[in-house]
């Protein structure tokens, strides 16, 4: 349960930094690409905090760890997109 407790708190900084960083930049929209990210670091704490890194802890991990990564990715992607639609749609108006 203590490990439990950890992540939650390694979370917890984690979204608040970067919610910080978002109301810095005037841009919250960046909160959505950190959430395969946020999985992914949770995984890599769990990992190595559980005790021997076993084959399936270490499966686990890589499956956990190309899901996050690439769901950052498709959200940034998507949201690049839209940015330069929306700038498009500006500059023709």
């Amino acid at each position: 349960m203590i490990l439990f407790f950890q992540a939650a708190l390694i979370i917890v900084i984690f979204v608040t930094l970067l919610w910080a960083w978002s109301v810095f930049i005037k841009n919250v929209s960046i909160i959505d690409v950190f959430w395969g990210i946020g999985f992914v670091s949770v995984n890599v704490f769990y990992a190595f905090m559980s005790g021997d890194l076993t084959a399936r802890k270490l499966l686990v991990l890589i499956l956990v760890s190309i899901w996050g990564l690439r769901l950052a990715i498709l959200i940034n992607t998507l949201q690049a997109h839209n940015r330069v639609t929306k700038m498009n749609m500006i500059k023709a108006a």
